[in-house]
C-alpha cells in the first residue's frame, strides 16, 4: 500500500511500458498502437485512469560492455519519466529480465554477463542461431519460455548472479546507483 503523511491511500491503474529489445525504450517520436510511449500515448492513458507506467530500465541499455556505462539511455529514461509527469503519471522504473540473455532466448541483461555453454541441455529442442550466435527467436518461441530456466546455463547464471560470481551483482549494484543519482529529484518516481 502507498500510504501519505495524512495517512490517504493512494491506488495505481496501469500498464506496462517495457521494450525489452534496442534501443530498450518505446518510441517516442511516432505513434503506434503497441510500440510507442508518445504525448498521445500518455494523453490516451490520462484520459482513460491510468495513473502509473512501470518503465523498463534496460541493464543492457545502461551498461552495454562490461564497466562501460550508457548515459545517453539513462538520460533518455529519464526525459520518459519528467514527460509522463507532465501528465500525471507515476513511474516504476523496472529492471525486467526474462530468462536472462539473448543467448539463452532472453533478454534484459547485457550479452557480456555469461557465455552459451552448454544451452538449451537439458531440454531436447533444437535451435538455430543468427550470425551473432543468438538463438532464432521463432525457435526460442517453439516451447513455453518457462521451460528454458529450468537449462544448465540459466541455471549457473542464476547462481552466478545471486552470489555475485564475477562481481555480477556489484555491476548491477552500479547501474541502480546510476539510476538512482539521476532519478532522485523526480517527483513522480514511485519505485525502482
Amino acid at each position: 500500500m502507498f500510504v501519505d503523511q495524512y495517512t490517504r491511500y493512494t491506488v495505481y491503474h496501469g500498464v506496462n511500458a517495457v521494450y525489452k529489445i534496442f534501443p530498450f525504450y518505446p518510441n517516442l517520436v511516432e505513434y503506434s498502437t503497441n510500440y510507442s510511449l508518445t504525448d498521445h500515448d500518455l494523453l490516451n492513458l490520462k484520459n482513460w485512469g491510468m495513473n502509473v507506467i512501470r518503465l523498463h530500465a534496460a541493464w543492457e541499455g545502461i551498461e552495454p560492455e562490461k564497466g562501460v556505462y550508457n548515459y545517453t539511455y539513462v538520460e533518455i529514461i529519464r526525459d520518459i519519466v519528467r514527460k509522463c509527469n507532465k501528465f500525471g503519471i507515476m513511474v516504476l522504473l523496472d529492471a525486467h529480465q526474462d530468462l536472462f540473455l539473448k543467448q539463452f532466448c532472453g533478454e534484459g541483461l547485457p550479452v557480456w554477463v555469461a557465455k552459451r555453454e552448454t544451452f538449451p541441455a537439458p531440454l531436447k529442442i533444437k535451435l538455430r542461431y543468427d550470425d551473432q550466435g543468438f538463438p532464432l527467436r521463432e525457435d526460442c518461441l517453439k516451447i513455453p519460455f518457462s521451460q528454458f530456466y529450468l537449462t544448465y546455463d540459466i541455471m549457473k547464471l542464476q547462481r552466478d548472479l545471486f552470489t555475485n560470481q564475477r562481481g555480477l551483482l556489484d555491476h548491477l549494484s552500479k547501474v541502480w546507483e546510476i539510476l538512482s543519482a539521476y532519478m532522485s529529484d523526480e517527483p513522480n518516481l514511485i519505485g525502482y
